[in-house]
């Protein structure tokens, strides 16, 4: 019968959802959720003691969230990832791509640490799954990585207008930028922002005749 019909696609695409949504996240995500943004009801895949024990998911995932963002967040980055986490943002962000990350500082532990919010379509328009990487040994990597490739210190690189970066692509995400003090200044930044915006930030500001001598696999239109 049609009725019966409807269940089985139900289920079946539940279990898409369910095999999908394990694959993507629980083997590398310290926490992972699946969202209705009818309502911000939502399934908790994987959540640390901390986080439950901290900002328990009371009424809805958006308000916990939000109690996150504005206690363990970093000032910097508090106000932008509230707007990106917002329900009605997030589905119109969704329908122009299937996924896309963000990345933040979180500063409620002694030293501060690097997450990387990572967001995926879920089986229509209304759903949605998405976790957080802890990303801060490998961005200290980076980090050190960079600095290193010059055996100069900040200090007189940045009076000699000399400024260090490099790129991060991975299939399927932003680009990522991470520069040295005097290369942040020499973009016009003030101070640090996650690596996706450094690179917008210095994407955006390229004079469209110079976008010729950018190789072609920076262009943004491909992002």
């Amino acid at each position: 019968t049609d009725a019966l019909n409807a269940q089985l696609k139900d289920k079946q695409t539940s279990l898409e959802e369910s095999l999908a949504f394990t694959d993507f996240f629980l083997n590398q995500y310290v926490s992972a959720y699946y969202v209705d943004l009818k309502d911000c009801s939502c399934k908790v895949y994987r959540r640390t003691e901390e986080l439950e024990r901290e900002y328990p998911i009371v009424d809805n995932y958006f308000s916990s969230l939000k109690d996150y963002i504005n206690k363990a967040v970093h000032p910097d980055d508090r106000a932008e990832l509230t707007a990106i986490m917002e329900p009605h943002n997030l589905k119109e962000k969704l329908q122009a791509s299937p996924s896309f990350t963000h990345t933040f500082k979180d500063i409620s532990s002694e030293s501060e640490r690097v997450y990387r919010v990572q967001v995926i379509r879920g089986a229509d328009e209304d759903h949605m799954a998405f976790g957080f990487l802890d990303m801060t040994e490998e961005y200290q990597e980076q980090q050190k990585h960079l600095l290193g490739a010059i055996p100069l210190s900040s200090d007189v690189l940045t009076k000699a207008n000399i400024g260090l970066w490099s790129f991060e692509l991975d299939e399927g995400c932003e680009p990522r930028m991470y520069v040295d003090e005097a290369m942040l200044h020499l973009i016009g930044l003030d101070h640090q922002i996650p690596p996706e915006e450094t690179y917008h930030a210095w994407y955006d500001n390229i004079d469209e005749g110079s976008l010729l001598v950018v190789p072609s696999n920076f262009i943004k239109k491909q992002w």
